[in-house]
């Protein structure tokens, strides 16, 4: 009991400091909420970006187009092939170019203009559906292989957008993680420095304290308690800020997703994000203080 008391008295003492001299407190805490702030805000639009991409329900599809010189027996020869498929195609349906001009006509509205042509422009084509879920690497050599026939002109396949955008992201994760791994670092030289500039102020009373015989664990802790609360104070404005960003970019986000007709809104930070906000500043203030007042007191007394 009497050495959580001893903590107590420490914490609420170092608490008075910080608000009997607030300025110093103040500036550090702003610097340090603004380092927070922004890995954490590109973390939170990485977090977006990937629900929006989560939201897409379509069914994985690859549309093969045929050459225009393709004969009857080049499309019966890959019905057959394709019969063949089953495993990673769970639907097959032949277009034929006639089909797929008139389709284009009603869906366009330009059917009397595309009545002038001389002849149709559009090729006959296979629509191949495949299970949704079915990972896409499952059938990858066999599209390849099918693009590479003698008589297919093209492949397209309509996930190769949210193939892109997933990978874009997994860039940006990487990404999130490097800068926030630079700014903690430098968290990290900020508060240190707030602590280099304390311990000047009392020196002479850290030398006195060795000199009769004080701990070093004694002399640290309420640096330690300094750093900690710092540390907690920026990661509560970091906290602020993403939140009052994200108020201000709500309507804005809403109206565009109207636009879209999608109900789409921001998420939020995840519970155990903002945990771990707190709970980062709150260890980068108790590491920088406790690296910055053992290499003064490694000075002060080599010998401890």
């Amino acid at each position: 009991m009497k050495y959580l008391a001893r903590h107590f008295q420490v914490f609420i003492h170092t608490l008075g400091n910080i608000f009997r001299h607030p300025l110093p407190t103040l500036l550090t805490v702003a610097v340090l909420g603004i380092t927070l702030a922004l890995p954490i805000g590109l973390y939170l639009l990485t977090h977006n970006l990937k629900m929006v991409s989560s939201e897409w329900q379509g069914q994985p599809k690859a549309t093969v187009y045929l050459k225009k010189q393709a004969t009857d027996q080049d499309v019966a020869r890959l019905e057959n092939w394709l019969a063949t498929q089953r495993s990673w195609i769970a639907q097959v349906q032949f277009v034929e170019a006639d089909e797929a001009l008139e389709e284009f006509k009603v869906m366009s509205g330009l059917g009397k203009a595309l009545d002038v042509l001389d002849q149709n422009p559009l090729p006959n084509m296979f629509i191949l559906h495949m299970p949704e879920t079915l990972p896409v690497a499952e059938y990858q050599p066999q599209l390849l292989q099918l693009e590479e026939d003698e008589s297919v002109d093209q492949l397209k396949y309509d996930l190769e957008w949210v193939q892109r955008l997933q990978a874009i992201l997994k860039l940006a994760e990487y990404t999130v993680w490097m800068i926030a791994g630079l700014l903690g670092l430098g968290a990290l030289l900020i508060i240190s420095n707030t602590m280099r500039l304390s311990i000047a102020n009392k020196s002479d009373e850290i030398i006195i304290i060795n000199r009769v015989g004080g701990t070093n664990t004694f002399i640290r802790r309420p640096f330690l308690y300094s750093g900690f609360i710092q540390g907690i104070l920026g990661a509560l404005l970091a906290w602020g800020l993403i939140k009052t960003g994200m108020n201000w970019l709500n309507a804005p986000v809403e109206h565009l997703a109207e636009l879209y007709a999608s109900d789409y809104q921001l998420a939020g930070l995840p519970l155990p994000v903002e945990i771990g906000i707190f709970l980062s500043g709150g260890l980068l203030g108790w590491l920088a203080s406790w690296i910055t007042v053992s290499l003064h007191l490694s000075k002060l007394n080599p010998s401890k």
